[in-house]
C-alpha cells in the first residue's frame, strides 16, 4: 500500500460523527422552539456562514451569525463534553500512520 504524502482534517465531523454533538447544542440553545429532525437534516453539509444564516431566518433571529455561532458554543461544548464518541470507520487504522508536521 502507498502512503499518502499528506492527510488533512477539518475536524469536524472526520474522526468521529459529531453531528449528534451539533444537533444537540443547537437544539439547546433554540429552545424552547423547537428544532425538527427534519429541519437538522436540511442543513447537514451546509457550510458553517450558509447554517448560520438559515437559523437566522428560519428562527427569525435579530443577532448576527457570529453573535449566533458565539450564543451556541456553550451548548455545543457541553454536549461535546457529555457525548461518547466513537471513531467512525478507518479512523483508529489512519492515525497510526500519520505523522504530524507543523
Amino acid at each position: 500500500m502507498t502512503r499518502p504524502a499528506a492527510v488533512v482534517f477539518d475536524l469536524d465531523g472526520v474522526l468521529a460523527d459529531t453531528e449528534p454533538v451539533f444537533c444537540a447544542g443547537l437544539r439547546e440553545m433554540l429552545a424552547p422552539a423547537p428544532l425538527s429532525d427534519e429541519q437538522y437534516a436540511s442543513i447537514i453539509g451546509m457550510s458553517s456562514e450558509a447554517t448560520w444564516r438559515w437559523v437566522k431566518e428560519a428562527f427569525r433571529r435579530p443577532e448576527s451569525v457570529e453573535e449566533l455561532r458565539a450564543l451556541c458554543r456553550p451548548f455545543t461544548d457541553r454536549a461535546l463534553d457529555e457525548a461518547i464518541l466513537r471513531p467512525l470507520d478507518g479512523a483508529v487504522a489512519l492515525l497510526p500512520n500519520s505523522k504530524r508536521r507543523a
